[in-house]
């Protein structure tokens, strides 16, 4: 028995009755305005996302402690404390910059 299922791309792929079935990613189903339809979903490309975050925090971490080593005449938390707009903006910009920077990188 062959049973086929759309995917977004309108193209047809086996899910029973052949060995294609057990290669078969599971299927997410969508539902809206009577439309059902299911899309495979592969954990191989969420774990590698959850893997990229999880690296593009630790470098971001890393990379701050980097800056925060470089200037020690400025000590950021305690000017955080303090209420110090103009550190935190400076902070902010470091952290969006790093960001830009590491996400082109690992992507």
């Amino acid at each position: 028995m062959r049973l086929a299922v759309w995917t977004l791309a309108g193209q047809s792929r086996v899910v029973a009755g052949t060995a294609a079935a057990r290669r078969t990613p599971v299927p997410f189903t969508i539902t809206s305005a009577g439309l059902t339809l299911e899309v495979p979903v592969q954990f191989s490309v969420i774990a590698l996302n959850v893997l990229y975050a999880v690296i593009g925090v630790v470098l971001m971490y890393a990379a701050y402690r980097a800056f925060d080593l470089l200037t020690p005449e400025v000590n950021f938390p305690s000017e955080l404390q303090k209420g110090n707009v103009a550190v935190a903006i400076f902070v902010a910009a470091i952290f969006i910059s790093i960001a830009l920077i590491i996400g082109k990188a690992l992507g």
